[in-house]
């Protein structure tokens, strides 16, 4: 994977951030705080891409990111069960995933807010 110099350090994080996510053996029924770095670099992904097409090589490591940050709402157990899942499967744990993170995204926005 070929990466942008001015994104080099954050991608390899979100990189990272993916392996040891998904070979954690921490067990965690909740979730914590996602991380920042990946935050940062996904919401900046978020703000170019609403002015701009992002480049293909771009729009991958925004996604990439983007799976990362989704996937720490999950479970240990989840997230290795994520591998081999059938497809039905993975969808519905893709879908929880989402929706922890859209739940956790408007408290720490209601929070910041007040």
């Amino acid at each position: 994977m070929t990466y942008h110099p001015v994104s080099k350090r954050m991608c390899r994080v979100a990189v990272l951030t993916v392996t040891l996510c998904m070979t954690a053996d921490i067990a965690r029924t909740e979730p914590t705080k996602p991380d920042p770095v990946l935050l940062e670099f996904y919401d900046r992904c978020s703000t170019v891409a609403e002015s701009r097409m992002l480049s293909p090589d771009k729009a991958s490591r925004c996604a990439q990111a983007y799976q990362a940050i989704k996937l720490s709402f999950l479970s240990s157990k989840d997230r290795r069960s994520l591998a081999g899942a059938a497809p039905v499967e993975r969808a519905a744990l893709l879908a929880k995933a989402y929706a922890a993170y859209v739940s956790w995204r408007a408290a720490a926005l209601s929070a910041a807010l007040h």
